[in-house]
């Protein structure tokens, strides 16, 4: 549920709108915008927990799509000292003292089945 939260964070400062353009682990065919799935990882002993997110970016403008998950990079970037809690969303809690590592350079994956590019970045969430 945290990278549900990270969307809504993402939501809250004007990158989208979860459920028209921004997606949590999936989005369906033909739709366009940002959509998050969360990454398995190992839980160490006597460590903090973290999620490994990816974060992908579809549209109907290959230029667009790539411009947009590039400024959620820019921004994450930027805020990465910032950013210490993810907000509560519907049937989830807050999280409070995390850490939104600074994302991944942006990979292209390649074409859709309708011929649009995917474009990704991945990232770490400390809790």
């Amino acid at each position: 549920m945290i990278t549900l939260s990270l969307l809504k964070y993402l939501e809250n400062k004007g990158f989208g709108t979860i459920g028209t353009d921004l997606f949590w682990q999936k989005i369906a065919v033909g739709k366009s915008g940002m959509y998050i799935v969360n990454l398995g990882d190992s839980i160490e002993k006597n460590r903090r927990r973290r999620q490994r997110y990816e974060l992908y970016s579809v549209g109907d403008d290959d230029l667009e799509s790539f411009k947009k998950l590039e400024a959620v990079a820019q921004h994450l970037r930027s805020a990465y000292n910032d950013i210490n809690e993810l907000p509560a969303v519907e049937g989830g809690q807050e999280y409070q003292f995390v850490v939104v590592m600074p994302p991944s350079t942006i990979s292209n994956l390649g074409l859709d089945n309708q011929g649009r590019v995917i474009y990704s970045l991945n990232g770490i969430i400390n809790y």
